[in-house]
């Protein structure tokens, strides 16, 4: 009855804030949760199919987090094969992602279990991400950095009748900032 009654208040406060009137049959539908499903009755009782609405509600969130997060709704491509490439790269970075936190939540159980103050998912693996993308850029730079040298050809343009703006600009500000005058 508790839960009721505070359904009921939401809903119309919800109603004044928008200025619209209440009708009584949604005040009494807020007193109940609807769950539509096709198993059978007489195998599955209404705790049980909450249960299982519960734990899909999970899958829900993650796939919420994984949108959120890795951007699995934004892929940067057109053609097929690359839009399968960039999902695969996601999916994989989402279980690497998945195995560290299963390797936390072995190690301290009760930040998992607290039903007070769980743990907050969507921040560890907001954490795992950054701490992956740190992982893979500090050390690909640091290993590369070996190597400028020798790939300096590789990476230059080759050469133009007319410079490249960026570059352009860059002997520009270096030019003002030297003589401190515009040429």
């Amino acid at each position: 009855p508790e839960k009721v009654e505070e359904a009921r208040r939401r809903t119309r406060l919800r109603h004044q804030r928008k200025q619209q009137p209440i009708n009584e049959n949604t005040l009494f539908a807020a007193g109940f949760v609807l769950l539509l499903t096709n198993l059978p009755a007489d195998n599955w009782s209404g705790h049980m199919i909450l249960a299982l609405y519960r734990m899909r509600w999970q899958i829900e969130l993650c796939i919420k987090r994984l949108k959120s997060l890795l951007n699995f709704d934004h892929l940067r491509a057109k053609d097929p094969r690359v839009v399968q490439t960039y999902l695969l790269a996601k999916l994989l970075i989402a279980l690497m992602i998945e195995q560290m936190t299963s390797r936390v939540s072995l190690q301290h159980s009760d930040w998992f279990d607290s039903l007070e103050r769980p743990i907050s998912v969507y921040r560890m693996t907001s954490l795992f991400l950054d701490t992956f993308r740190h992982i893979i850029a500090g050390h690909w730079v640091s290993t590369l950095q070996q190597f400028f040298g020798l790939l300096h050809r590789y990476l230059c343009d080759s050469p133009r009748a007319r410079p490249q703006q960026l570059a352009w600009v860059r002997a520009f500000i270096i030019h003002v900032s030297i003589s401190g005058s515009f040429p």
